[in-house]
């Protein structure tokens, strides 16, 4: 048997060892494209990326036009949330296509996103952030299972979204500052 757990709680129970085959994604929904970057958690290697260009880029090219039709109803809203559900979904078929990695062995997601990508994948208020002072509605990390985002990996899978900094510097920025070699020797740098 194996048994994945996480935070004491299992997430899966397979009959066969399945121990080296737990797999991570990493996705930075962006404003026009969206990346999936596929990894193996027991190794800790880099397998595969994917992009697409965002779905939801047919209610609107830029943030501004994607709040403006997200604040006219709440079918508006939700048809975006779900364009970026899909948008995700679609990349995680792409990466079960183009390796070995099944979609239920993926146990583990980070989402960053600027924002408004943010707020509109988990179905928040974006009102505020076109008009000022432009206040976000979360600028906490958040956890969900898979599941509840409508993600198509383990059900049971968690999935993490970084904090956003405020306004419209979200969480990808958080996850580039994060991620970034130079910011672990303390010394000031730049982001390319």
């Amino acid at each position: 048997l194996t048994l994945t757990i996480f935070d004491d709680e299992i997430i899966e129970i397979e009959s066969w060892d399945t121990a080296k085959r737990l797999y991570g994604v990493g996705v930075d929904i962006g404003t026009t494209s969206v990346g999936a970057a596929l990894y193996d958690l027991s190794s800790g290697d880099f397998l595969k990326v994917v992009s697409v260009e965002n779905e939801q880029t047919a209610y609107g090219a830029d943030v501004i036009s994607r709040i403006s039709f997200a604040k006219e109803n709440q079918k508006n809203a939700q048809a975006l949330r779900k364009a970026a559900e899909r948008t995700v979904n679609y990349l995680l078929k792409e990466l079960e296509a183009k390796t070995d990695v099944k979609k239920h062995e993926i146990v583990k997601m980070t989402i960053v996103g600027n924002t408004t990508m943010h707020h509109l994948l988990l179905g928040l208020n974006v009102a505020h952030l076109a008009v000022s002072p432009f206040v976000s509605a979360s600028n906490i990390p958040l956890e969900f299972f898979a599941q509840d985002l409508g993600i198509d990996i383990n059900p049971q899978a968690r999935v993490f979204l970084l904090p956003n900094i405020g306004s419209f510097v979200g969480a990808d920025t958080m996850g580039a500052i994060v991620g970034a070699p130079q910011g672990q020797d303390f010394e000031p740098a730049l982001l390319e």
